[in-house]
């Protein structure tokens, strides 16, 4: 990205790092398959993007800050999954930090937007005040909803994760290292061809590489209770995905969200993720609302669920529908990559690795279910393409649910 700073103003040393950050954006647009803000509320300037030319304005022009780009600033969570998929290794955290400094030194807030901060920096703010925080419970092993783990380490708090995700955080590196493999594999085996899996490698690792290993105190097991929280594993979205029930209140993280289907993939990539575990997953879900009188959940993304047992219906009814449609594509024969296209349409950045995945897991599947096989068995033994394409099997007549 160009930048018009003068010379003056890059003596600034947190000027001179806002434009480094500023100049290794490429506009390519990947950060919005992965920000929360972005994927709710629809606009571009609720995304990384638009946040980035918002302060990239602002900053350049040395303006104070107005209550437009405040408020679109306001709205970035620090989750920070933006900088998991930019393949351009934007610093994009820093930037925006800056870009805070930058409001509240140039911009008066509203009075009651200024009362609540001041009460919340009474809390927070006072010596010792986060240092309070014991325990930090991780509902599953995406980096969005691990990412600022560390800092709660470094303060003494002990983190608690599912079995299936320890390593996730304890081997960071070893695991991305093993997935970074599998994930090729799949791409291959999806018919995306070599130079496309080396590029959707490359913006699966991403900003990934940012995180350090920290150790786990504890760990999270299906039906345990902790602190009052009744602990359910619920795998398919991820492999250590776990739910937390007090009261009649669900905590259900990405499991059960309140507009969007959680994202799956296939357990060709990682072990208990798949349409398998998450329907298997989604069933009992359906079992623990009705007996338990669930009457609100809550996700880790998107709004409140006040009525869950409705929303787990829609969902699982969504995922047939998929399932019927991909049944009906593989009348003819497809790799997983031409039924991502049919499925999903033209698209590109980390939101094509998430298409293919959701694809996937659908294939998969069927496949396991034999209403779908393998239509060029041939090929495979002669050839060294490891494309593999599917059709519908001949037997089956009757789809199995």
């Amino acid at each position: 990205m160009q930048t018009n700073f003068t010379p003056e103003q890059l003596a600034d040393p947190g000027l001179a790092r806002a434009n480094e950050i500023l100049r290794a954006c490429v506009h390519c647009g990947f950060c919005t398959a992965t920000c929360p803000t972005y994927q709710v509320l629809g606009d571009e300037l609720d995304s990384p993007r638009g946040r980035i030319y918002l302060i990239k304005e602002m900053l350049e022009t040395g303006r104070p800050a107005d209550a437009r780009t405040v408020k679109h600033i306001d709205r970035c969570l620090s989750c920070l999954a933006c900088m998991t998929t930019c393949p351009s290794g934007v610093h994009y955290m820093h930037l925006v930090d800056h870009a805070r400094v930058h409001v509240e030194r140039t911009y008066k807030r509203p009075l009651m937007d200024r009362m609540l901060r001041a009460v919340l920096a009474r809390v927070f703010d006072r010596p010792g005040a986060l240092d309070a925080v014991r325990h930090v419970v991780i509902s599953h092993g995406h980096i969005d909803h691990f990412g600022g783990v560390a800092d709660w380490h470094r303060r003494g708090a002990t983190i608690y994760v599912h079995p299936f995700d320890s390593r996730v955080l304890t081997r960071f590196d070893e695991r991305l290292i093993e997935s970074s493999v599998f994930m090729r594999d799949f791409l291959l085996h999806a018919g995306c061809g070599e130079e496309a899996t080396a590029q959707l490698v490359q913006m699966y690792v991403g900003g990934k590489k940012d995180f350090q290993s920290v150790p786990i105190g504890g760990q999270l097991c299906d039906g345990q209770t902790f602190h009052g929280l009744r602990v359910y594993h619920v795998p398919g979205h991820c492999p250590g995905q776990v739910m937390l029930q007090v009261d009649n209140i669900l905590l259900t993280a990405d499991h059960l969200l309140s507009r969007i289907t959680p994202n799956q993939s296939p357990e060709q990539i990682t072990p208990w993720t798949g349409l398998d575990h998450y329907l298997l997953s989604m069933q009992r879900t359906a079992t623990l609302i009705d007996s338990q009188k669930i009457d609100l959940a809550l996700g880790g993304h998107e709004d409140p669920m006040w009525n869950p047992a409705e929303r787990v219906a829609q969902t699982m009814a969504f995922h047939q529908g998929r399932l019927q449609r991909v049944r009906e594509l593989c009348q003819n024969d497809l790799t997983m990559s031409e039924v991502c296209q049919r499925l999903f349409g033209p698209i590109s950045g980390y939101g094509q690795l998430m298409a293919l995945g959701e694809t996937a897991a659908h294939v998969e599947y069927l496949a396991r279910r034999g209403e779908l096989e393998l239509a060029n068995v041939e090929d495979l033994l002669r050839t060294r393409n490891p494309a593999m394409r599917y059709r519908t099997a001949a037997a089956a007549a009757v789809p199995v649910v």
